[in-house]
């Protein structure tokens, strides 16, 4: 390992491929994403307490999980999807 930290060298966001400017780490997995999915994660957080479930039980959950608890609550991703998962 080089001990370079890859998180401020990614110029991709990890989740939907849109360049990076501002970054964060994905709350549910390990994922450097942009602050449009960094906002689509905090409308399923919302949802999901809205729905009587404590998020912070899946925090790191993985990326499996996640896709699960946006279906299950209703949110539908950030608006830049990857066009290899069938987004428009």
């Amino acid at each position: 390992m080089s001990g370079r930290d890859e998180f401020f060298h990614k110029e991709r966001c990890d989740r939907c491929v849109a360049g990076l400017g501002a970054r964060t780490m994905s709350w549910f997995t390990d994922e450097t994403i942009c602050m449009d999915c960094s906002d689509e994660e905090v409308r399923t957080k919302k949802a999901m307490r809205a729905a009587g479930t404590d998020p912070s039980f899946y925090e790191g959950c993985g990326r499996e999980q996640y896709e699960e608890l946006k279906a299950r609550f209703g949110t539908e991703g950030c608006l830049k999807v990857r066009a290899e998962e069938g987004g428009a």
